[in-house]
């Protein structure tokens, strides 16, 4: 039988989002083991996404990394540019040893809030570390980030990303969810980047925005709020 000896998966973060690259994946199988070999292993290897963004209605791989953002932006937000975040990662790929990282300079309060299906997760400065991750793990953080910066209009963009899933140099399909609560009373929203489209779907509540994602690919998003005077 096919026997994975070490994986190391890496989550990196410029904004509030972290890339998930499989960075070492060591196959060790015996001789005359092929009706042990894992060929739906090596089927996803081959439908890795060697190009540019696509967005999509749906996949035919299950399941999806879903990564969950719940942002606040506070009145304070338009003086500091931080923000407050909360961030979970659903249907975790099961591998033994992965890490979240963060921008040293653009994030602060980093905690771990819970984790299912992983044998021990521990933050490390700006990282979050995790051991045995089986199958459908969950992890949930909280952190402040650096992320929301005026613009040359007089508003206020929030960037996000790169979202990915990386696989060498391809990428999975990943699923992001990003739920934006803000201060109706100073900030109204006024555009996004990528628009709205199929696969890249955009709600603006009063005080809240949620935008939802289905890719493969690099996503990277910049939302534009007006500041009401």
């Amino acid at each position: 039988m096919i026997s994975v000896m070490d994986i190391l998966q890496r989550f990196s973060c410029q904004y509030l989002c972290p890339v998930l690259a499989i960075l070492l994946l060591v196959l060790v199988m015996p001789a005359n083991a092929e009706d042990d070999f894992d060929f739906e292993t090596f089927d996803r290897i081959d439908a890795v996404n060697e190009g540019q963004l696509i967005f999509l209605t749906q996949t035919t791989t299950a399941p999806v990394h879903h990564h969950q953002n719940y942002i606040t932006i506070l009145p304070d937000s338009l003086i500091s540019g931080w923000v407050t975040l909360q961030q979970c990662h659903l249907q975790l790929d099961s591998v033994a040893r992965a890490q979240v990282v963060y921008n040293a300079e653009r994030t602060r309060q980093l905690k771990i809030v819970s984790s299912s299906g992983i044998d021990r997760s521990w933050v490390d400065g700006h990282t979050v570390q995790l051991e045995g991750i089986t199958p459908s793990a969950k992890l949930c953080i909280s952190a402040e980030t650096r992320a929301f910066w005026p613009d040359e209009q007089g508003g206020f963009t929030l960037y996000n990303g790169p979202f990915m899933r990386q696989f060498l140099d391809g990428y999975y399909p990943m699923e992001v969810t990003l739920t934006i609560d803000y201060p109706e009373q100073l900030l109204s929203f006024h555009s996004a980047n990528p628009i709205n489209q199929p696969g890249f779907q955009i709600e603006n509540r009063s005080g809240q925005l949620t935008v939802h994602a289905l890719f493969e690919g690099r996503l990277t998003t910049q939302l534009r709020f007006d500041h009401s005077l």
